[in-house]
């Protein structure tokens, strides 16, 4: 019984509309401090020939509304996770009419239903849950009070309908070729994982066995998927994996079932589509830049395949722990806290991925097309040996090599043959799933926050809050406490709320610190987050977005936990780690030039080679010595490193320098075209240079836009200083163009650089441990006189801005280090640094510890 709470049988005049919405909502009450929501019984489909069937206009939806309570009965339902859209994308307005009331709902929300009762047909009614007509859109504290049930509703359906949107010609071809994708993998025992009991499990079992059959017979008459001008984009790049509630929604769902259109794949296919695309193109690859130039063979954006299967790897590894008799599922591995990966991994492991009946047929052909080929191999050679043909050495030298030969092909073949039939047998296999296994606690909670700051970074909501509000669910399933939501609560103190959260819960979540900062897209002096820096805004662009998605916790850091913040009332944070540096030198923005032509186009292109030409110099001034020939070699591999943003693994032991062509064979193309910029550049190099680019820098620098360019100047200071620096950079320019392969690298790269919104910079050095110089990129509100600070839980430098001394705050006198206040300016990319940590020291408690230095971040 779903509800003690009856049904209310349908008025014989169900059109008329005899309440307000408001009226209706309060004759199904949801009590106050009780797990209860509302279900919506969605009629079926209605017959044809019924008058509620008529063709010429678009079929009106009815259901009814009943309130459960997840406390008193375990109630059986779907949920629906779509977007809402628009509610005028039509000329008729949409709604369904419940209990005799016209619910207003999008158009998108009523497609979504349509296609549900479809699906059901005529049978019988269908139980859902829907935001938008399961909870009074118009009462606030109504949906404050079920945000915090959203881990229940999607976690406790029987199922989630993923509503993409409707269908076409593409959709249906693109659907059609995932599910083909699929089937040439291995059977992922996804139903027997979830299942609420033993029972269940059984018969999913049974189901599982006649899929693996399936695909094989499905894999004896295809040897690859049908393409037909497929473009994958139509269906995984819907606005769906845009927003921030369907995150949430997909990643508590226990089982998902995909809709686009009149078309359907459930998540088990959805998920070994995705995974084997990624597997074939990115191996062991998790950057979309490095899968950007593998993903040739898929008709599918390379950001879009990383976006989803860092959704996949999430859904997999969230531990799921029973709760109750509400949330009862079959545990494979015997952990009740166990994530659906481990329970996967322990079915294989238990019971093989096939059933024994599968694996003994397809041992027992193979064994029989290898016994005939052997037989007939060794038939051969004994009629060969019968011959006697060896017996003459003209023609038995001759015979002997032809046989050696044909028995090594025979083999190859043999091999070929064998391959062949086990990956039609057995499919492709799924070995992600053990590479990303996690064995720890703190594993899984890395996965999770990199999973959630992905999603707090690209994700868009309607309203700025709700960032942070649609993560609650998952921050539950992992153990956290998250705040209640509050809409009255302003944009920066929820967010920081939420962050507050996020340290109480793991100390491993500082790593949020990097997509805090001031970033150039915030305008005025009301920006969000402007008055806590270290709070990133994720209303807004991040200030290094093309840094900081390249940083997980799991994959690129040592997650070391430990005591090296504390958080101090009312916003402020302690933060112990070494001071890296002090920026010395920033360039000036990059302009780009891809959409630029005539004079604007040779004005753009000579303020950026101006601009690297001068980081150039800057760089060899002092550094370049003649008794040392590796100089030149070091810093090159630098430059080009910090242009390109390399990211080098922790475990490379190299500990002198990079060479690109060894460490990134992928990027010997570009090194190339870079170290020719750079001959061209020393040919028209001149101490007189850096006086001439030094005046015209602090031309610039006087100018009012923080993003002045020389491409921008006044006419007044362009005939004093830029007038030379342009004819310099015109002759150069003209020598550039007669090299391909340095004018493409040189426009590339530029046009990159303005598209990351970032800049170049040096920094002299504090520590020992590295050269006195360094370079490096960051955003482009960096400045002369910023610290370069690293701190433990931070994997990438952070430049920090000293906040001019102010009266005493009444958190300050308990630390007696100074008014050490700074404000956070972005992450950046220091080579060294960044990536190799080459001899970083290492970071203790921030108590008791004089060598340690200690900020506070407001």
């Amino acid at each position: 019984m779903l509800d003690s709470m009856e049904q209310q049988p349908r008025p014989p005049d169900r059109g008329k509309v005899k309440d307000s919405p408001d009226a209706l909502y309060a004759r199904f009450p949801l009590l106050p401090n009780t797990r209860s929501i509302r279900v919506l019984e969605l009629e079926a489909l209605p017959i044809s020939g019924s008058p509620s069937s008529t063709a010429d206009r678009p079929p009106q939806l009815y259901g009814d509304l009943r309130v459960v309570n997840f406390e008193q009965s375990q109630p059986s339902f779907v949920a629906l996770s779509y977007v809402w859209g628009g509610k005028r994308l039509s000329p008729t307005a949409r709604t369904i009419v419940c209990h005799g009331v016209c619910i207003e709902i999008t158009e998108n929300c009523y497609t979504a239903l349509c296609q549900i009762r479809r699906r059901h047909g005529h049978a019988s009614s269908t139980t859902l849950w829907v935001d938008s007509i399961c909870i009074n859109q118009d009462n606030e504290q109504e949906k404050l009070h079920q945000i915090p049930l959203m881990q229940d509703i999607f976690s406790l359906a029987q199922s989630t309908y993923v509503w993409l949107g409707d269908g076409n010609d593409q959709s249906d071809l693109a659907m059609e070729y995932l599910v083909q994708i699929a089937r040439f993998g291995r059977q992922l025992p996804l139903s027997i994982c979830t299942a609420s009991d033993v029972a269940t499990a059984r018969a999913e079992s049974e189901r599982y066995r006649e899929a693996v059959w399936e695909a094989m017979r499905f894999r004896l008459k295809h040897r690859e998927p049908t393409r037909c001008s497929v473009d994958l984009d139509q269906v995984l790049d819907r606005e769906w994996i845009h927003r921030s509630w369907t995150f949430q929604e997909l990643i508590l769902a226990r089982r998902l079932v995909v809709l686009c259109g009149r078309k359907e794949i459930s998540w088990g296919e959805l998920i070994s589509a995705i995974s084997l695309m990624a597997q074939n193109s990115m191996g062991s690859f998790k950057t979309t830049a490095e899968l950007a130039e593998r993903t040739a063979s898929y008709p599918v954006s390379p950001s879009v395949l990383a976006h989803w299967q860092s959704m996949i790897d999430l859904w997999l590894g969230l531990p799921r722990p029973s709760k109750g008799s509400n949330a009862q599922r079959v545990h494979v591995s015997g952990d009740n806290k166990s994530s659906l990966r481990d329970d996967i991994i322990a079915y294989w492991d238990r019971s093989g991925d096939s059933p024994l009946l599968f694996r003994l047929f397809h041992w027992a052909v193979a064994a029989l097309g290898l016994f005939f080929v052997i037989g007939t191999w060794a038939y051969l050679t004994r009629v060969f040996v019968q011959l006697e043909v060896t017996n003459n050495f003209r023609i038995g030298a001759p015979a002997l090599l032809v046989w050696l030969v044909v028995s090594v092909l025979t083999g190859i073949k043999t091999r070929e043959l064998y391959g062949l039939w086990y990956s039609i047998g057995f499919g492709q296999g799924q070995s992600w799933l053990r590479d990303s296994a996690t064995t720890t606690e703190t594993l899984q909670a890395a996965e999770a926050l990199d999973g959630i700051r992905a999603a707090l970074r690209e994700r868009i909501s309607t309203q700025p809050q709700d960032k942070a509000f649609s993560i609650s669910g998952i921050l539950q399933t992992c153990g956290a406490t998250p705040s209640p939501p509050d809409y009255s609560l302003s944009t920066t103190e929820t967010y920081l709320t939420l962050v507050k959260d996020l340290l109480a819960w793991r100390p491993e979540a500082l790593i949020m610190l990097v997509d805090a900062g001031s970033s150039t897209s915030r305008h005025g002096p009301d920006a969000a987050t402007e008055s806590i820096s270290w709070v990133p805004d994720w209303s807004t662009a991040r200030p290094s977005a093309w840094l900081t998605s390249r940083y997980r916790l799991n994959s690129t850091y040592d997650i070391v936990p430990g005591c090296d913040f504390q958080l101090l009332d009312p916003s402020a944070l302690l933060l112990a780690g070494n001071v890296g540096g002090t920026v010395t030198w920033v360039s000036q923005p990059f302009a780009p030039t891809h959409r630029l032509k005539g004079r604007d186009l040779h004005l753009a292109v000579a303020a950026n080679l101006y601009t690297l030409h001068f980081w150039h110099l800057m760089i060899f001034k002092d550094l370049f010595q003649r008794s040392r020939p590796d100089t030149r070699e070091i810093w090159r591999t630098r430059q080009f490193a910090v242009l390109e943003g390399l990211v080098r693994s922790p475990n490379n032991s190299r500990s002198e320098y990079w060479h690109i062509p060894e460490d990134f064979p992928d990027r010997r193309g570009d090194f190339q075209g870079f170290s020719q910029l750079l001959e061209i550049l020393d040919k028209f190099s001149r101490q007189s240079d850096l006086e001439q680019y030094q005046s015209l820098q602090d031309c610039l620098t006087c100018e009012e836009s923080s993003l002045a360019s020389p491409a921008h100047l006044p006419e007044t200071t362009e005939a004093i200083v830029w007038d030379s620096v342009l004819s310099k950079m015109t002759r150069i320019t003209s020598i550039l163009r007669q090299n391909k392969k340095a004018w493409r690298y040189f426009l590339k790269t530029c046009n990159q650089l303005a598209l990351d919104e970032r800049n170049l910079f040096i920094m002299m050095s504090t520590a020992d441990a590295y050269d006195d110089k360094l370079v490096g990129s960051g955003p482009l509100s960096l400045a002369e006189g910023d610290t370069i600070f690293l701190s433990r839980g931070i994997p990438t430098p952070m430049a920090l801005r000293k906040v001019m001394p102010s009266p005493p705050e009444e958190y300050l006198p308990a630390f007696p280090r100074g008014d050490n206040r700074f404000k956070v300016v972005g992450a950046v990319f220091v080579h060294n640094l960044t990536s190799e940590q080459r001899r970083r020291p290492s970071i203790g408690s921030i108590f008791g510890n004089d060598i340690r230095d200690h900020v506070v971040l407001v």
